[in-house]
């Protein structure tokens, strides 16, 4: 079982609401805006990354954009923005092996279900961002990355 979830930061979310949404840049997209923390449990091992400062829409583009492309045999890493610490992803037949640099944890889920659990992911903070900031919606760099990864606003 995947569990992938997010805490957004309430100052960074406060922070947020000043700005005009419709305009922001991908780099405040990746660096500085929707900063939270990461929930990231495989069956009873856990990749949580509590540190509130994640920029969670970025992790979320990152992680789906890796497990939807990875193939048999390779391994790929995800880096934190603004840190050195990353979790790997290597695919062995249909599963996929889960290591980070931050924890000793090791863990082995089916590709297709770290497949949907991280669509579902991207899913859910894509509507709860539009709910929240409708704005977004005509954001281009917003839209951009999205489209990486095949979902439409």
């Amino acid at each position: 079982m995947v569990i992938l979830d997010y805490l957004l930061d309430p100052e960074d979310l406060q922070r947020a609401s000043e700005l005009d949404m419709a305009i922001i840049s991908g780099t405040q997209l990746d660096y500085y805006l929707f900063c939270g923390s990461i929930i990231f449990r495989v069956n009873s091992t856990s990749f949580d990354a509590l540190w509130k400062w994640i920029p969670v829409f970025d992790f979320a583009i990152k992680i789906n954009e890796i497990v939807s492309r990875l193939v048999d045999g390779e391994e790929r890493m995800l880096e934190f923005t603004e840190c050195e610490a990353t979790i790997s992803f290597a695919r062995l037949g249909a599963d996929v092996r889960i290591t980070a640099t931050y924890t000793p944890s090791i863990a082995s889920v089916p590709l297709e279900e770290l497949r949907m659990a991280t669509a579902h992911f991207l899913q859910k903070i894509k509507n709860d961002l539009l709910c929240r900031f409708p704005a977004l919606s005509r954001n281009v760099a917003f839209r951009e990355r999205l489209a990486l990864v095949g979902i439409s606003v």
